[in-house]
């Protein structure tokens, strides 16, 4: 009991230390718009390791626009709210971006050169048609795009970024230092309690394999403008885990991930070429043709999985192949 006592007092001044040493979420983000225009903090809720690369590839050159994901606790423990926080941001890389920031499941906007409230406006329509944090900050980005289209003089007067004095550096060193007392504090504990580390959860998802192409097509749906071919790649990935769930017992999870993961490769080959349709339309001789034939691959194959899984028929969706007509369509550049 001694240990324990002694391994939890060490373990609160050690984090103690840990807290100074580290920069705030924030700082972090700060330095790290020096360099890029999109950050997305580790451990913010909802991301992925191609967050920050789809986010990315919303921005072009010239639009002055930056974006910024923290953990849900950065306000609170940084003891203000996210428009104080843009502010902050906007004073330390210079006043002339156009600012979108999430901390968890909160959302604000922040523009100088906007005028008074446009820029929460632009995020506000955003939020009423997305269904998460990262699909607002794309959407916002597009909404900022339509808007200096429509006022092409303001894009004009966006004064340069200056650079940032923020001493990254030390951070960096805090940050590693606060790392390994982590670690070491881990350890501590586990020693004091005598206890082995803890053995790997059973998670019920799908393979390895398949799981990584669902992420990717979930990555990519964001970037679709059809609600309805969204919700159509919502219910493959949906229904591809039930499928999973419901024929793991029988001893095929080998062959159906052979089989699935065929198939799911093709639907992301069938995704991409339609984001690309639908983003360069004018490049194609007939995008709308083509879009249709996309949503039409990605309806038939979402049927067919969902009749296998209501006909608990592993041989009907052995036999089907997805439609990748559009694979075909000719691209001009």
């Amino acid at each position: 009991m001694k240990r324990v006592v002694f391994a939890v007092l060490i373990c609160v001044a050690t984090l103690g230390l840990a807290t100074s040493a580290r920069a705030a979420p924030i700082d972090d983000a700060i330095a790290a718009l020096k360099t890029a225009n999109v950050y997305v903090a580790p451990g913010t809720e909802g991301t992925t390791s191609d967050t920050a690369g789809v986010l990315a590839r919303q921005l072009f050159n010239g639009d002055h626009v930056v974006i910024v994901m923290l953990p849900a606790s950065t306000a609170k423990e940084s003891g203000s709210d996210l428009t104080a926080l843009a502010r902050r941001i906007d004073d330390a890389i210079g006043h002339g971006r156009i600012i979108g920031l999430s901390a968890g499941d909160q959302v604000a906007a922040f523009a100088p050169t906007m005028p008074a409230g446009e820029a929460t406006d632009l995020m506000q329509r955003a939020v009423s048609v997305s269904t998460n944090t990262s699909e607002s900050l794309v959407t916002f980005i597009r909404n900022v795009h339509d808007w200096q289209r429509r006022n092409p003089q303001a894009v004009a007067a966006q004064p340069t970024k200056k650079p940032s004095d923020f001493p990254w550096i030390p951070v960096a060193g805090g940050s590693a230092i606060a790392l390994c007392l982590i670690i070491a504090i881990i350890a501590l504990v586990r020693r004091a309690l005598n206890q082995p580390p803890e053995e790997e959860r059973i998670k019920f998802h799908s393979p390895d394999q398949v799981k990584d192409v669902l992420e990717k097509i979930m990555q990519l749906r964001p970037l679709v403008d059809d609600s309805k071919v969204q919700n159509l790649l919502r219910q493959i990935c949906s229904d591809t885990e039930e499928y999973f769930q419901r024929n793991r017992s029988r001893g095929n999870v080998k062959a159906d991930t052979v089989m699935l993961k065929q198939h799911l490769d093709s639907v992301r080959e069938v995704l991409e070429r339609y984001i690309d349709v639908q983003e360069h339309p004018r490049y194609f001789d007939n995008p709308q043709k083509e879009l249709q034939s996309g949503y039409d691959a990605f309806d038939g194959f979402a049927i067919n999985l969902l009749n296998s899984i209501k006909k608990d028929n592993r041989q009907e969706l052995t036999e089907y192949r997805v439609n990748t007509d559009i694979l075909d369509a000719r691209r001009y550049s």
